[in-house]
C-alpha cells in the first residue's frame, strides 16, 4: 500500500517525513519497506493513546467525529507528559 496515497500526502511530503523519522532513529526504510524503530513504535503508541483519550473526550462532550478527530490529532502533540498524566488522572482515565 502506497503510504502517500493511503493518506492523501504527496509523495514529497511523506519521503521527507520518513527522511526525518529515519534521522531520528525511529523508523527504518529499506527500499519500499517501512518499519518502526522500537522507539518509534513507543512514540507511535503514546500518541495514540492521547488521540484516542482527546477524541473521546470530545465525543463525551458532544463533539461531532470529524471534528473531535481533528481537534484530537492536534492535541495529542501539545501537552507535556506530566501534564497530560495529571489530566488523564484527573478524568479517572489513567495515562495511556
Amino acid at each position: 500500500m502506497d503510504i502517500a496515497c493511503l493518506l492523501g500526502y504527496s509523495k514529497a511530503s511523506v519521503t521527507k517525513a520518513l527522511a526525518g523519522l529515519s534521522t531520528a532513529g525511529l523508523a527504518e526504510v529499506v527500499a519500499r519497506d517501512v518499519r518502526l524503530t522500537p522507539e518509534g513504535e513507543r512514540i507511535a503508541r503514546r500518541t495514540l493513546g492521547r488521540h484516542r483519550f482527546f477524541g473521546g473526550l470530545l465525543l463525551e462532550a458532544g463533539v461531532d467525529g470529524k471534528t473531535a478527530s481533528w481537534e484530537a490529532c492536534r492535541e495529542e502533540h501539545c501537552l507535556s507528559e506530566g501534564s497530560f498524566e495529571k489530566l488523564a488522572a484527573l478524568l479517572g482515565e489513567g495515562a495511556t
